[in-house]
């Protein structure tokens, strides 16, 4: 038993180690800021990959870091095209303008960029989120709604928002207005924000594909449009999702013991990078490509992992003649 403790404490050890080690190789990758750098930690990575990913969760990590580098346009050659940023701001001052005249939201303060230390390519657009997207806050519980016709409609609350999906096992209803369905309604293609809760919440995105009738989202919830064609709901959402709108949303948000939240203004403040739509297009299907991959990687060291487990069990039964549990 002395001799078991020891190794698992020798184990333990290594994959610490193996821990520290895959961050700072990965992390080096990320922040490569020019193609020598980026070149010469790809091939550390390349040459020490065994040692580095041994366990199914260790994809996981890798994967983030995939998501990283295509952020920072590390995936794709880059486009012959410029992003049409004059396009993607009118699209959305329009719509803008339609949702005030319309009561569906109120007149706004213009947010300015915020100042960003992340390298993108030189060819890429950077601009506050509320210029490319409309930002709408929930619907309040408990408000008085004594004397106003009324319906009852299921809502998002943080808990079904998760990152890059949406958990609907169990949702909530509430009662409100009638006149206010439409400024609530979550429709497809929306892009659904958590305002917080603590740290791993705070600005977590999905993207609203239907399924759910009258779907409204509470006030913890921010919900944004993005009516231009040649912004994809589907980059942006990579994007906030990614290290970079995390580490934006960790030093933005207001912070206690263990909570954070951000509000409306932080998020339209971001500075989103944009490129050229077929980079775009580029990106998110090289990392699709990727993700697939990592995902038979992730299944055959699942694999690994059950035989040495299997065959760990059928010794110890063989050497103590005792039948494995089970």
């Amino acid at each position: 038993m002395k001799i078991c403790d020891t190794l698992e404490e020798q184990k333990e050890q290594q994959r610490n180690l193996q821990h520290s080690l895959r961050q700072s190789t990965l992390q080096a990758v990320a922040t490569a800021i020019s193609p020598h750098e980026l070149q010469s930690s790809w091939a550390r990575l390349v040459d020490n990959f065994r040692h580095l990913f041994q366990a199914a969760e260790d994809v996981d990590q890798f994967i983030a870091e995939l998501k990283n580098m295509a952020v920072r346009g590390l995936l794709s050659l880059p486009s012959q095209d410029s992003p049409d940023l004059d396009e993607i701001v009118a699209a959305c001052s329009q719509l803008r303008a339609q949702y005030v005249e319309s009561g569906l939201m109120r007149r706004q303060k213009i947010i300015a960029t915020v100042e960003t230390d992340v390298t993108y390519p030189g060819h890429w657009a950077l601009a506050p989120f509320d210029e490319v997207a409309i930002v709408i806050g929930g619907v309040t519980k408990g408000r008085n709604l004594r004397g106003r016709e009324v319906v009852t409609c299921p809502y998002l609350a943080v808990a079904n928002v998760q990152r890059g999906f949406f958990n609907l096992n169990e949702m909530k209803e509430i009662q409100i207005a009638r006149e206010e369905l439409e400024k609530y309604l979550v429709k497809d293609g929306d892009l659904l924000i958590t305002e917080g809760g603590d740290w791993d919440k705070v600005g977590r995105t999905a993207i609203w594909r239907g399924g759910v009738e009258n779907c409204l989202h509470q006030n913890h919830i921010f919900k944004a449009r993005i009516p231009a064609q040649s912004l994809l709901n589907e980059w942006v959402e990579l994007v906030l999702n990614s290290g970079v709108g995390r580490d934006y949303f960790a030093g933005a948000s207001k912070q206690t013991t263990n909570l954070a939240s951000i509000n409306m203004t932080q998020l339209r403040s971001f500075p989103l990078p944009i490129p050229p739509l077929d980079e775009q297009q580029a990106i998110m299907k090289k990392l699709e490509f990727l993700s697939k991959r990592c995902d038979v990687w992730r299944e055959q060291l699942g694999k690994k992992q059950t035989l040495a487990s299997l065959l760990a069990t059928t010794y110890v039964a063989a050497f103590t003649g005792m039948p494995p549990e089970g």
